[in-house]
């Protein structure tokens, strides 16, 4: 949750920002009463799969966030709440060329996804994953 908060207040898109409530909840700005309500009204996961589908651009913020500052946990939760914001396991699974159930134990709280079924699973939902140096003094 800690985590969300952090990536939610670090995107900013170019006439929205994402804020949360005083409980946690994503919201936005500049929405209408009407919008505002409804987003008010679900849980945090909804909201957080609902930002994800939305602007593929916060997904991928919100995994650098989680990639940098959380553990598995938090990344495989991520992961779960992306393949059901990107489609669903089954449709992600035939779109990266992975087994269904293999993917559904892999984005388990337990799992421990192999390089070669995360790289698929993220290129299924359009992104990649990419490295970079933690500091410019560890980068010669």
């Amino acid at each position: 949750m800690i985590l969300t908060l952090i990536a939610l207040a670090r995107y900013r898109s170019q006439d929205r920002c994402y804020l949360t409530d005083k409980k946690g909840r994503a919201t936005l700005e500049g929405l209408e009463e009407e919008n505002m309500m409804r987003a008010k009204s679900r849980s945090h996961e909804e909201a957080t799969i609902a930002s994800f589908r939305r602007d593929p651009q916060f997904a991928a913020e919100y995994l650098n966030t989680i990639l940098k500052e959380g553990g598995q946990q938090e990344l495989m939760s991520a992961l779960r709440y992306m393949a059901k914001a990107f489609g669903g396991v089954p449709h992600l699974a035939e779109e990266a060329e992975l087994n269904a159930t293999t993917l559904y134990r892999t984005l388990s709280p337990q799992g421990n996804p192999e390089l070669k079924s995360l790289t698929a699973l993220l290129r299924a939902m359009g992104m990649r994953l990419a490295v970079h140096p933690l500091d410019a003094s560890r980068s010669r």
